[in-house]
C-alpha cells in the first residue's frame, strides 16, 4: 500500500465548496428582467382584478347576493393575481435547481431568459465535448497472428485489469465486456490468484493452470513490460 500525504490549504467557508454555496445564494436572490416586470405589473393588475371582482358584488348583490359573491369569488381564483409574482421566480428558481442536479451551476437567473433566445452554441474547448473515460478502438497485431490471438490478449488483458481503477484499465475491461456481448466465442477468462499494481508502471499478475503451474504476466507501460509483453515471465 502506497501513503498519500494531503495539505489542506483552505477550511470552512474559505473552501471551494463554500464558494459555490455563495454563488447559488446569491443566484436565488437576484431577480431576472422578466421577473422584474411581472413584479411592476402585479400591483396595477391586483388592483383591477379587486376592482372587477367588487363590480361583480355589486353588479349581482341586488338579484342575488350569493351568484353576485361566486362571481367575485370566481373572478379572483381564474385570474389569480398572487400568481403573477410567484410563478416567474418559482419557475426560475425550479429550473436553476434542476440544473445544478445536473451538473450545471446557474449563476445568475438572468442567463435562462438569455438562453431562449439563443440559436448558436460555439465551443473554443476540445475537452468540452469530449467524455470523461477512454474507450478501446482498435487492436493491432502483427500480420501473421490471426484476429482471435488478439482476442484472446484482450481477454488476458481485461482479466488483469479487472483488479484496478485507473481509466486505462476500465477501458480494457469494457472492450472485453462489449467483445464478450458481440461474439458467440467463450470468453470465461482464468482469474488470477494474485495482482500487484505498481504505481506508475503498470500491473503484475500470476496465473495457475490446471497443471499448478505459475505464469507471471504483466500490464502496463512498453519500458514496464519489455521484454514480457504478456508473455511468460
Amino acid at each position: 500500500a502506497n501513503s498519500v500525504l494531503v495539505e489542506l490549504t483552505a477550511v470552512g467557508n474559505q473552501t471551494r465548496y463554500w464558494e459555490i454555496i455563495g454563488l447559488m445564494e446569491q443566484a436565488s436572490l437576484s431577480k431576472p428582467r422578466l421577473a422584474q416586470l411581472a413584479d411592476r405589473i402585479a400591483k396595477p393588475f391586483l388592483l383591477t382584478v379587486l376592482l372587477l371582482a367588487l363590480l361583480a358584488v355589486l353588479m349581482g348583490w341586488q338579484s342575488d347576493p350569493a351568484h353576485g359573491l361566486m362571481v367575485a369569488v370566481s373572478v379572483l381564483i381564474v385570474t389569480c393575481p398572487c400568481a403573477l409574482s410567484l410563478a416567474t421566480p418559482a419557475a426560475m428558481l425550479a429550473t436553476a435547481g434542476v440544473l445544478a442536479k445536473r451538473g450545471t451551476m446557474v449563476r445568475e437567473l438572468q442567463a435562462i431568459e438569455s438562453l431562449a433566445a439563443v440559436d448558436t452554441v460555439v465551443f473554443d474547448k476540445t475537452g468540452t465535448l469530449t467524455s470523461d473515460g477512454l474507450r478501446l478502438n482498435r487492436l493491432h497485431m502483427p500480420d501473421s497472428q490471426p484476429m482471435n490471438a488478439g482476442h484472446e490478449l484482450l481477454r488476458l488483458a481485461a482479466s488483469i485489469a479487472s483488479s484496478s481503477r485507473h481509466p486505462v484499465s476500465r477501458a480494457l475491461v469494457a472492450a472485453a465486456e462489449r467483445l464478450k456481448t458481440g461474439s458467440a466465442t467463450d470468453f470465461q477468462a482464468s482469474q488470477p490468484s494474485q495482482v500487484n499494481e505498481i504505481s506508475g508502471q503498470g500491473l503484475q499478475a500470476c496465473f495457475t493452470d490446471d497443471q499448478h503451474q505459475t505464469r507471471r504476466l504483466r500490464l502496463g507501460s512498453r519500458g514496464f513490460c519489455s521484454p514480457w509483453c504478456l508473455t511468460n515471465g
